[in-house]
Parts: C-alpha cells; sequence; structure tokens
C-alpha cells in the first residue's frame, strides 16, 4: 500500500506542466524576435554593401573606355549586383537609372514591421553619394536628374 501512495505523489502535476511550458513558449519566442533581428540586420549590410560596390563599378565602367554612363544600368556586371540584391531583400525591387552624364540605383532594405509602414529604401549615384532613408523621402529618377536625393 506504501509503494503505491509514492508512486503517485512522484510525479507532476498539470499546473506545474502548464507553467513550464508557458515559460520555454516566452522565452523562445523573445530569442525568436532577437534572431530575426540579427538576421535583418546582416541581409541589410549585405545589400548595402552589394550597392556600394555597384558605385565602385561604376566609376570603374565610366574610366574603362565608355566615357558615358548610358547603359551603366543594362550592362552584365550591374545586372549581377542587382539580382544579387534583389535576392537577398525578397521583394525583387531594385531600380536603376542612366543617362549619359549620371545613374542612380535604389533598393529597399529588408525590413521588419514598422509603425509608419514604409520601406526603408538606400541610394547610391554617380556622384559617390550614399543615403538611406524612407522610400518617400529618397528619390532616384529622371525628376531627380538620376541622383539620390
Amino acid at each position: 500500500m506504501k509503494n503505491e501512495k509514492n508512486k503517485l505523489g512522484a510525479g507532476f502535476t498539470v499546473i506545474e506542466l502548464t507553467v513550464a511550458i508557458a515559460i520555454i513558449a516566452v522565452l523562445s519566442t523573445v530569442i525568436t524576435s532577437g534572431v530575426m533581428t540579427y538576421i535583418t540586420k546582416g541581409k541589410n549590410t549585405a545589400i548595402k554593401g552589394n550597392m556600394v560596390s555597384l558605385a565602385t563599378y561604376g566609376g570603374t565602367y565610366f574610366l574603362d573606355g565608355n566615357n558615358t554612363y548610358t547603359d551603366f544600368c543594362d550592362d552584365p556586371k550591374s545586372e549581377e549586383f542587382l539580382a544579387e540584391i534583389k535576392r537577398i531583400n525578397g521583394d525583387g525591387i531594385a531600380n536603376c537609372f542612366s543617362s549619359e552624364d549620371n545613374w542612380c540605383a535604389k533598393v529597399g532594405l529588408v525590413t521588419t514591421i514598422t509603425v509608419t509602414k514604409q520601406k526603408p529604401v538606400f541610394c547610391v549615384d554617380s556622384i559617390g553619394t550614399k543615403k538611406e532613408g524612407q522610400s518617400q523621402n529618397v528619390n532616384c529618377s529622371l525628376l531627380s536628374g538620376y541622383r539620390c536625393q
């Protein structure tokens, strides 16, 4: 009879198990959100690095005998940089515009949920401007003279 009582009292109650599961769930949520932040920062760093490489290549493109930026955005090497950026940011949006004298490229950065619901962007151009901001505040088009504004 004593052995049966000891066996019944040796386990965990349902409440204890529920509390333990709840604690594990809260901890995993905190860890997951922290990991997602680092993943987002890593992707944005990779996007910006590729954009800076595109800017460096722009100078090389101009100096290597082209003396114009007319077809810079259609150049295979430029398209390679932009394709990698599109792969990283996941939304497939990377705009590049060029004229004879100037070029600029603007891409959306990876983001988590934002209060303003505006996607952050990063822009580089032929004079070396590198600008980060909200999509409505950073322009790169014919209207801006193919400059990051």
